[in-house]
């Protein structure tokens, strides 16, 4: 049970607090920013929240595809890991599960370029000048 909450458990939720913490820090900027630049509209009364904008709805599903991937990539290894002390299951399975937590880091990393218009655009002018 021990391994199970330290492999399993313990990371999950801590790549799920840091992406709530992702997405609420973007979504207090975009709320500070869209203030700014919406000052002559009407204003908001106390305790009235405002809408969830189609950005915020945007990053929220970016973040649950981001640990949904996390987690089918890394959660059977480490399940695995917890569940098999004795090396019973064969070399053939822990193979294919690590290619997949290797796959799994390659779709994170490649959605980070993919969704990072800075890096790609220097990225692209390195490539370019090369």
């Amino acid at each position: 049970m021990y391994t199970f909450v330290i492999a399993v458990i313990v990371p999950s939720v801590i790549t799920l607090i840091l992406n709530l913490f992702i997405f609420k820090h973007v979504r207090d900027s975009s709320r500070r920013i869209h203030a700014q630049n919406d000052t002559t509209s009407m204003t908001v009364t106390m305790g009235q929240q405002p809408r969830i904008s189609r950005r915020d709805i945007s990053l929220l599903k970016h973040t649950i595809y981001i640990f949904g991937i996390f987690m089918i990539g890394w959660g059977p290894i480490f399940l695995l890991v917890a569940i098999d002390y004795h090396g019973n299951v064969i070399p053939l399975v822990y193979t294919i599960l690590q290619l997949l937590s290797v796959i799994s880091s390659l779709i994170c990393m490649l959605d980070l370029f993919q969704y990072n218009h800075e890096l790609r655009n220097y990225i692209k002018d390195k490539f370019l000048r090369c």
